[in-house]
């Protein structure tokens, strides 16, 4: 697992984290005064100074969970603070193994293999990882069979998967990434195999359109807030009704990110 990886995975341990402290709010009365004393060798139940017989077995179990529910939300607060933290070292603190190939001058950079860090076992992590993740609801009636064998959305889409495909590239498509806490479906996700940077590939087929230019024009400036700077961790290609898909640029994007 890499820098990238540990982050996504700490982040989506925030959401779930979040969305338990948020079920888990009013179900436990603070002051429900459950005790368990020994008498004459036995454990019993007390509400407050009432002893709890048999015949509140339903009050018994509600103060039961009750307790447990008041625990699990304590330690979900706590757990919640710590994933925090976590969350702000990683985003703040440039240091990442992953990195120092990448900023090797690209003369030195085209001799060396950087297996040093287990880069030999990234496809298969990041392939595990992806399997993991769900993906975004499609109709197969209406998508696209590309050459692997997986359905995507458009003409298009298919050319870039199909050369993803034939140049031995890991790609998953429209699987769910959290940017910012708010789920998002990228076009593609994607590896380099060598240096084991995952990119996020957004194609925007639509750019004569007002309306879809102000959306994604949202959407880049949120990846950029989560760190998925364009040209950095994030590819973009373009096309419109009068500007169709250069495969040409398609394999310089390829060939300069991810091979």
């Amino acid at each position: 697992m890499n820098r990238n990886q540990f982050l996504d995975a700490l982040v989506n341990r925030e959401v779930f984290l979040k969305d338990l402290i948020k079920k888990l709010t009013g179900s436990f009365d603070e002051n429900r005064q459950l005790y368990i004393r020994k008498q004459h060798g036995f454990l019993r139940y007390y509400k407050g100074d009432k002893y709890l017989g048999d015949d509140n077995l339903d009050t018994i179990r509600d103060l039961c969970q009750q307790e447990y529910c008041c625990k699990l939300f304590s330690t979900a607060e706590d757990e919640l603070k710590t994933v925090r933290k976590c969350i702000a070292v990683l985003k703040g603190n440039g240091a990442d193994i992953s990195s120092v190939f990448e900023q090797l001058p690209e003369i030195i950079r085209k001799h060396v293999r950087p297996d040093l860090v287990g880069y030999k076992n990234l496809v298969a992590a990041f392939q595990e990882s992806m399997a993991k993740r769900p993906r975004m609801y499609m109709n197969y009636d209406e998508g696209i069979k590309t050459e692997r064998g997986d359905y995507v959305r458009s003409k298009s889409e298919v050319i870039i998967a199909n050369m993803l495909y034939q140049r031995e590239i890991p790609y998953e498509y429209e699987v769910r990434t959290y940017i910012n806490n708010q789920v998002r479906y990228p076009d593609f996700t994607v590896l380099n195999r060598r240096t084991g940077k995952i990119y996020l590939w957004e194609h925007l087929g639509m750019m004569d359109d007002p309306a879809y230019c102000a959306r994604n024009q949202i959407k880049v400036e949120e990846y950029a807030a989560a760190g998925y700077i364009p040209g950095d961790k994030l590819i973009l290609t373009f096309e419109s009704s009068t500007v169709t898909l250069n495969t040409h640029y398609i394999c310089c994007i390829i060939d300069h990110y991810l091979k």
